[in-house]
């Protein structure tokens, strides 16, 4: 596991690296005393050398962490629970979960395929993947909102609170700098939102705005989604210190973009139980019928 912040000086912490890649997950490491204060230590650092105005946050595997299964496992068990919903009494069995599911796979790719451009940008909508899915099924758009709240429920119920954002919001406190979300999903602002107050039901607010990509239509990964919260901030780039799991739409590209940024990815181990749980699911879906082809990956 690799550790990095973006400054005139890269810090290498061998050892802190060494600790954190000893443990099977990162909410393990991060519930080391020694691990979080290292950690927070680092960014204190870059503070102290160049003050920041704004401090933003990645929502799933940083302020919430998600558990080990893959993508689609996740999308197979919302099935799941949507099909408890609409057939509570279990009559059309599993063939109804395999149909929201394919409907959901579907539907999301759809999503972000058709979706109306913003500066060559598409990006997927919870909105639209369930109003896909209710048409494909022949349910009335009214069931669209609960199918979501079943879903935010899910994801609420299969994620855990990073321990190291105490730390993080005692820090943006002592400095009164502007603390604010930033994620690349599908779902909505409202949506993550709740699923952070899910986890941290009486700070949510101290996380800031949420920006989404799935509201905004433009992503982290393509590097305007910070350009956006940069003209809401007011600040310079330079000003702005981001902190995120993915190597590219947290770390790389907000780097270019003139933002400090810090990487907290996942384990090693982590990634090689996401992959390996992938690999049996679709397995599972070859021997019960299922074919969705390639499109959904492992989520890593």
């Amino acid at each position: 596991m690799l550790l990095y912040i973006d400054s005139e000086k890269t810090f290498y912490y061998r050892d802190l690296i060494c600790k954190i890649s000893s443990f099977a997950d990162r909410d393990a490491a991060f519930a080391d005393e020694d691990v979080r204060r290292n950690i927070i230590s680092l960014i204190k650092d870059e503070y102290n050398r160049v003050p920041f105005g704004c401090l933003t946050l990645d929502v799933f595997d940083t302020i919430v962490l998600r558990n080990s299964k893959s993508e689609a496992r996740r999308f197979w068990e919302i099935a799941g629970a949507i099909s408890k919903y609409i057939d509570p009494e279990g009559k059309n069995g599993e063939r109804l979960q395999k149909d929201i599911f394919v409907s959901r796979v579907l539907a999301t790719h759809a999503s972000y395929r058709v979706r109306k451009p913003k500066n060559n940008c598409r990006e997927g909508s919870l909105k639209d993947i369930y109003s896909g899915i209710c048409g494909s099924l022949g349910l009335e758009q009214g069931f669209r909102q609960k199918l979501m709240e079943i879903e935010v429920q899910y994801e609420i119920e299969n994620t855990r609170p990073n321990p190291l954002m105490w730390d993080i919001l005692a820090f943006a406190k002592s400095t009164d700098i502007q603390v604010l979300m930033i994620s690349d999903m599908y779902m909505h602002a409202e949506q993550i939102r709740d699923i952070v107050r899910g986890h941290f039901p009486s700070d949510v607010e101290r996380f800031g705005d949420l920006y989404s990509s799935a509201d905004e239509i433009v992503s982290k990964r393509s590097g305007l989604l910070f350009d956006v919260v940069r003209e809401k901030t007011g600040f310079q780039p330079s000003e702005h210190f981001h902190i995120g799991d993915s190597v590219v739409g947290d770390f790389k590209v907000p780097k270019l973009k003139g933002w400090r940024s810090m990487l907290i990815p996942l384990t090693s181990q982590e990634v090689d139980v996401i992959r390996t749980d992938h690999d049996d699911f679709m397995k599972l879906m070859e021997h019960i019928g299922v074919d969705i082809g390639d499109l959904v990956k492992a989520g890593v």
